[in-house]
């Protein structure tokens, strides 16, 4: 495998920082960090007390209502609001936060469920976008240029893992064509996704494109497994030997 490929997902492994935190966020969830902010700088600029009293020669409006010149906006028996922000505002930073706190959370909600296989795609696509080289079979690799095209295909394998009565998946594999044009030739990989940890697990040369017999245990290589339990053994070499065949 390439080195350039390997240190990617030495990378994807590393722990997060603060730094790298920042740079994993997308714009909109960048804004829903900001927007509170700005809501409470809109709070702040929108309100401010005023003088009951109107000690101007002229009619000044204050939410609607006219205050003559040398008359109180309130008298003593009316109803006042009790905070500088309106019910209004209130509801709508409420709304605000909502939104903000669903925006942030959606993409972590997501990451503990298993990912569809357009999602996989999605995040493979994102990922072959960062590289530079495609790596060969024979450890040389070549480089990415305007002629090269690389192309996902729908076509994959769910791979699944059976551990008792457990039956759960654990690889997609994506059939991956890259188009040298400078070359003229067409290059077969197979990418391999982790669906539950939404983790690009490998990216190998191919000598063929995805078909029937890669589901084959003899003659392929994308075939499910099957885990035999320690116990689900012992009952095996028990009947064994019940049956006569030693161990």
């Amino acid at each position: 495998m390439a080195e350039e490929l390997e240190t990617m997902q030495e990378q994807q492994r590393k722990p997060r920082t603060p730094k790298s935190f920042w740079k994993e966020l997308t714009w909109l969830e960048i804004g829903a960090i900001i927007a509170p902010v700005i809501f409470i700088l809109y709070l702040h600029n929108s309100t401010a007390l005023v003088l009951n009293f109107n000690d101007k020669n002229e009619t000044r409006v204050i939410n609607g209502i006219q205050n003559l010149p040398n008359t109180v906006l309130y008298p003593p028996n009316s109803y006042v609001p009790k905070a500088p922000v309106s019910n209004s505002q209130t509801y709508l930073g409420i709304i605000i936060y909502l939104v903000c706190i669903g925006i942030l959370l959606q993409r972590r909600l997501k990451e503990k469920r298993r990912a569809t296989p357009e999602e996989a795609m999605n995040d493979l696509a994102k990922q072959l976008k960062k590289l530079t080289n495609i790596p060969l079979a024979d450890g040389s690799t070549i480089p990415i240029t305007d002629s090269t095209r690389i192309y996902i295909h729908p076509h994959f394998i769910t791979r699944y893992k059976s551990t008792g009565d457990e039956r759960k998946a654990f690889r997609y594999v994506f059939q991956v064509i890259v188009e040298d044009r400078t070359n003229d030739v067409e290059l077969y990989y197979r990418a391999w996704y982790h669906p539950w940890d939404w983790f690009w697990d490998g990216f190998y040369p191919a000598d063929t494109m995805l078909g029937d017999k890669d589901y084959c245990s003899k003659c392929g290589n994308e075939f499910d497994e099957k885990v035999i339990l320690a116990e689900r053994l012992r009952e095996f070499r028990e009947l064994r030997k019940g049956l006569g065949f030693g161990r």
